[in-house]
């Protein structure tokens, strides 16, 4: 999962590694936080999504792959020169194949704040996260209801690995 498959010297690959420190810093933290919110307040709409479109890469030669944490703010506001020179030094993100999936973000976060449901005319049905089916939008290329957002990754942190200290102490 995270070491395999190994470089050609036998290390964990650079997107390995960067997903271990995902996983840890915002994936886990984010399906805690949605559980929590659900848990609290079962009548309180709580949505999940994954920014799941793979930007155009500025070296196509780069090891990475996929939407770094934080590079969906560039898809909801309009270009900002001030942050892209830190943020956006691996990707391109306003290019002619992000101007759909830009719309497509915006379209939802507008309808949250208009009719307090991301779903509307000509989206994908963004259904309620809840604690059984943990359903997430994937937004990429072609939006896609899912289910359980890394669901093996996620349960080494939030079920194995507490399981297995419980068991030593």
């Amino acid at each position: 999962m995270y070491n395999y498959p190994k470089d050609d010297r036998g290390r964990a690959t650079v997107q390995g590694r960067l997903d271990l420190i995902t996983d840890t810093s915002y994936i886990v933290p984010s399906v805690q936080f949605a559980n929590a919110l659900v848990s609290a307040s079962p009548a309180t709409d709580v949505y999940l999504y994954l920014m799941d479109f793979y930007p155009e890469l500025k070296d196509q030669n780069s090891p990475l792959t996929g939407s770094a944490h934080g590079l969906d703010i560039f898809y909801l506001f309009d270009e900002m020169p001030e942050l892209s020179e830190h943020l956006l030094v691996y990707a391109n993100v306003y290019t002619p194949s992000s101007i759909p999936v830009m719309r497509y973000f915006r379209s939802l976060f507008t309808n949250l704040a208009n009719f307090g449901s991301p779903s509307g005319t000509g989206n994908t049905i963004w259904p309620r996260y809840d604690l059984n089916e943990q359903v997430y939008l994937a937004i990429g290329e072609v939006a896609e209801v899912r289910k359980r957002l890394y669901a093996h990754r996620v349960s080494l942190w939030m079920e194995y690995l507490p399981r297995k200290y419980r068991a030593l102490i």
